[in-house]
């Protein structure tokens, strides 16, 4: 088994950082953001805004085809997240039919307490800037990697939210169709409270038609994917593999290159066997079956998941989440 690392990224656009921002700003003067021909997303009462607002005070990291910078709003004195993407890594499939980034358009429908919360975003010539809350505690990969796994118990409160924000945009049409603990960030480093991010390979889905396309992370693509055609229950495989992920801090596919593990995914999709779930109780075992369903139309849905018997006795309701920190302990 391979030990929990970055997952290969499939996404369209590809892994550099935006050349002039590669050094973390931390290390410099705060600087303040002056772009040209920016185009602010909202006005508030007594003030345009503008990218101007911004101050950076720290790189937090990069994606496939954006960097996050820390950054102070001068009118608001909060700290933000601001996601800088680069124009010339997006492909036509992440605009809308007007010609604005989808990730912006989405971000915009979503009030959930376990999705990032949006502000506002700005456009010039070369990138887009988005505003965000920002999480304090990092993501849910940087965490794994600390622990190495975490505890059933753990997991259970984690997943809980999880499915709970899916329900919630699978309700709007909605798919992430990226998830994976690097786009699952916690609150505070002290409690399980969770946020879902980075919604830049998500997109509006119908019942009536399907989605296509190669967006997302191999390690955590359902089978269907590679087929051509897939509904939003993909993001119901996502979860399945991040679930067995947090547990045990293996990714279930052997290493190798991207064709490789392509065709495991395609050929020997994961399926939860005695080998792997031995620790597991018996509900786990059962609802990861459910989820892990090769067959999508079989698979459970989000509402139906969290109706699941696993999520019957300490099922991460809000109030147990935040009652618990990390290491399972009462704060």
């Amino acid at each position: 088994m391979l030990i929990v690392k970055s997952a290969i990224n499939m996404g369209c656009a590809c892994s550099k950082i935006i050349s002039n921002r590669r050094k973390s700003p931390s290390g410099n003067k705060h600087r303040e953001f002056s772009m040209t021909k920016v185009i602010p997303s909202t006005d508030s009462i007594g003030h345009i805004p503008h990218l101007s607002d911004y101050i950076s005070l720290a790189y937090l990291g990069s994606g496939g085809f954006a960097e996050v910078i820390a950054s102070k709003h001068k009118p608001s004195q909060t700290i933000r997240a601001l996601k800088i993407i680069s124009k010339n890594r997006l492909v036509n499939e992440q605009y809308d039919a007007g010609g604005i980034l989808k990730e912006c358009i989405i971000l915009q429908k979503l009030n959930h307490p376990n999705i990032l919360k949006f502000y506002e975003y700005f456009i010039d010539e070369d990138n887009y800037y988005l505003a965000t809350e920002i999480c304090k505690g990092g993501s849910l990969y940087g965490k794994l990697r600390k622990v190495k796994k975490i505890s059933e118990g753990q997991v259970k409160k984690i997943m809980f939210q999880i499915f709970e924000a899916i329900e919630f945009i699978h309700s709007l049409g909605i798919a992430h169709r990226d998830l994976k603990p690097e786009n699952i960030l916690l609150l505070n480093e002290n409690t399980f409270e969770i946020k879902i991010g980075d919604f830049g390979n998500a997109c509006n889905f119908h019942t009536t038609s399907s989605m296509k396309g190669l967006f997302g992370s191999v390690y955590y693509l359902a089978p269907e994917v590679f087929k051509g055609i897939y509904n939003e229950k993909v993001d119901i495989w996502s979860c399945g593999i991040m679930l067995y992920v947090l547990l045990t801090g293996n990714i279930p596919y052997n290493p190798g290159s991207l064709n490789d593990i392509k065709k495991q995914v395609v050929e020997t999709p994961f399926q939860l066997t005695h080998e792997f779930s031995y620790s597991f109780s018996g509900e786990l075992e059962d609802f990861m079956k459910k989820i892990l369903n090769v067959n999508p139309e079989k698979r459970l849905s989000a509402s139906e998941a969290l109706k699941h018997p696993w999520f019957d006795c300490g099922c991460g309701k809000k109030g147990d989440v935040k009652s618990m920190n990390i290491n399972n302990e009462r704060i």
